[in-house]
């Protein structure tokens, strides 16, 4: 499925309701995602939980992007669930790979999703498909700690945490 094309503006200081602070990128995050790939981390505070957004511009080398869960597997994390979802955001939909995973005791709903300047998809095998080196593309990853896991409250709270913080990023 395709939405709009959802780019963020990542930026540090007030922004709306929120406060981002940038995070450290590491060599491991370079090694990890590419050197030609350019990585961003940021962390916003609102009014409950913060949300990490991690946002790659993705290089030349196509194989430094992998699917989320993948990566959360191979880094120790169990995945609980994971699906293709839509939100209404702006004026198109926005369509997100939905993933919970536990790591330790920490539960997290994670967001991710692929875009260019036409369209966005949470699909990784849509974005393998229709990815091409001229164009450029982004990947995000926005996580949020779940108060509970059996609690659906806790996870209808996160996705409009994740939202409201998207209608500020968003460029458009």
């Amino acid at each position: 499925a395709k939405g709009g094309s959802v780019v963020l503006k990542l930026a540090e200081g007030k922004l709306g309701s929120y406060l981002g602070q940038s995070q450290e990128v590491t060599a491991s995050d370079i090694r990890f995602f590419g050197e030609d790939s350019e990585i961003n981390k940021y962390y916003y505070v609102g009014d409950s939980n913060g949300i990490y957004v991690l946002a790659i511009t993705c290089g030349s080398k196509i194989n430094s992007i992998h699917p989320a869960s993948h990566c959360l597997r191979t880094s120790g994390w169990t995945i609980l669930s994971e699906d293709i979802r839509d939100s209404s955001f702006a004026e198109d939909e926005l369509y997100v790979s939905e993933i919970v995973a536990r790591n330790k005791n920490a539960t997290y709903l994670f967001w991710v999703w692929y875009t260019n300047s036409d369209f966005s998809t949470g699909s990784f095998v849509h974005f393998r498909k229709e990815w091409d080196r001229a164009e450029t593309w982004h990947t995000y990853q926005l996580m949020v700690p779940l108060e509970s896991v059996d609690d659906t409250q806790s996870l209808i709270a996160a996705r409009k945490e994740m939202l409201a913080l998207l209608k500020i990023l968003n460029v458009d």
